[in-house]
């Protein structure tokens, strides 16, 4: 028997809603283009920001790190604050030698992710004294907090007689390795040393986002 006017106008209108909706959700065929997914990435603002906001902390911690850690050297060295005779003093040094180079690394890429090669240099001058400061504050706070745990004096917690047993003067601390780092002949070292640590600190950022040219 064959099937009444309203039963057929029916099957009509679904047949045609389900067009129109398969229409409407249109799933190109990529697997002919090698291209396409890539170029949907690009296209993918959100996405791309993101991963370059990744890769830039990447770069400032593993690179901040490795040159704090590279910087501790040299005061380590002449303050003769590293030594295989007082393991854990050198650990204070190099932790906070990395702390700091971190610290530094995220000031200054902001600024780095658009400064010219000459003004990165500048950028490079102006870090010794910030990271030297930096450096010897948050390590003079370390050793009080070795002292305060362990009751062990490191060099910047001096153990006197009098009250309260101990010199402790982070600030000054803090000028004086500034002042050291740029006034002293250590500044012959310590200046061009910043400078091309700060380029290559550049160069690595831009390298995170092609779209800036050097």
């Amino acid at each position: 028997m064959g099937k009444c006017p309203i039963q057929r106008m029916n099957q009509i209108k679904n047949n045609q809603r389900c067009q129109k909706e398969s229409e409407a959700i249109h799933i190109p065929d990529y697997s002919g283009s090698q291209s396409a997914i890539p170029s949907i990435l690009s296209q993918n603002l959100p996405l791309k920001y993101t991963v370059q906001k990744l890769s830039l902390q990447r770069v400032i911690l593993i690179w901040g790190a490795f040159y704090g850690a590279l910087w501790s050297l040299a005061p380590g060295v002449l303050s003769e604050m590293l030594s295989l005779s007082r393991p854990g003093e050198s650990a204070t040094v190099v932790f906070i030698g990395i702390i700091t180079g971190v610290l530094v690394s995220a000031a200054l890429a902001p600024v780095l992710r658009r400064a010219k090669r000459w003004h990165a240099a500048v950028l490079g001058v102006l870090s010794v004294p910030l990271g030297s400061s930096l450096f010897g504050f948050h390590l003079s706070w370390c050793h009080w907090g070795v002292m305060k745990l362990t009751g062990i004096h490191y060099r910047f917690v001096m153990e006197i007689v009098e009250p309260p047993g101990h010199v402790f003067g982070p600030l000054q601390v803090a000028r004086d390795y500034a002042l050291y780092s740029t006034l002293s002949p250590f500044g012959l070292l310590s200046i061009p040393l910043a400078i091309l640590t700060t380029l290559h600190l550049r160069s690595r950022i831009l390298q995170t986002n092609p779209s800036i040219t050097p």
